[in-house]
């Protein structure tokens, strides 16, 4: 199962332009997507960073934005025809509106380069491990080596694996166990034998 989240991180650097490069500001967006992927344990909730790499989605193309001044008006009304996601907008407009206020207004002309970068988080989840079993569970009435049912056998003593908590007759886990390389016989999960 997983389950997707998306991160969004918006940088801005700004230039004051030359000026026989014009009067107008001048705005450029660059959007990049990358994926990072983490496992979720649901046994414990804990989450561990699997890799990070760029999406295959094709690239975004850049968006040239020329503007007469930085009046907030004008930067939303220019920019919500070019970003159409609300909260990409949002987040973009107020990165250009604070980049550009507290800037000499006698030099008029900026350049500024706005970098977003959507992480999209994908987790993979591993399920937990299931509940320990006991003797009376319909599941574990019989012991999954020779088949028998455990309830019934008087002279075959029952014994319970301590990390996976499955149940087998205890003489048909020691042959099992003599032959299969120290696993359990349901979940192959590793069993640690004292010597």
């Amino acid at each position: 199962m997983e389950n997707p989240a998306v991160n969004v991180e918006v940088n801005a650097r700004v230039w004051y332009q030359d000026p026989w490069k014009g009067c107008l500001s001048k705005v450029v967006i660059s959007l990049s997507r990358e994926v990072e992927e983490f496992l979720l344990d649901e046994s414990d909730g804990s989450v561990s960073s699997l890799r990070s790499h760029p999406s295959s989605s094709p690239p975004d193309p850049l968006i040239s934005l020329e503007f007469q001044n930085l009046i907030p008006i004008y930067v939303l009304r220019h920019l919500r025809n070019h970003l159409h996601d609300p909260l990409l907008f949002r987040l973009v407009s107020k990165k250009i509106l604070v980049a550009a206020k507290g800037r000499d207004l006698s030099r008029p002309s900026l350049f500024m380069i706005i970098a977003v970068k959507l992480t999209q988080k994908e987790y993979l989840v591993v399920p937990s491990v299931s509940a320990p079993s006991t003797a009376t569970d319909p599941d574990q009435e019989s012991c999954a080596i020779c088949l028998e049912n455990m309830l019934e056998s008087k002279t075959n003593h029952i014994c319970q694996l301590p990390d996976c908590s499955h149940l087998f007759h205890e003489q048909c886990l020691n042959k099992w166990l003599d032959r299969q390389q120290n696993s359990c016989p349901l979940c192959r999960q590793s069993v640690d034998i004292l010597a």
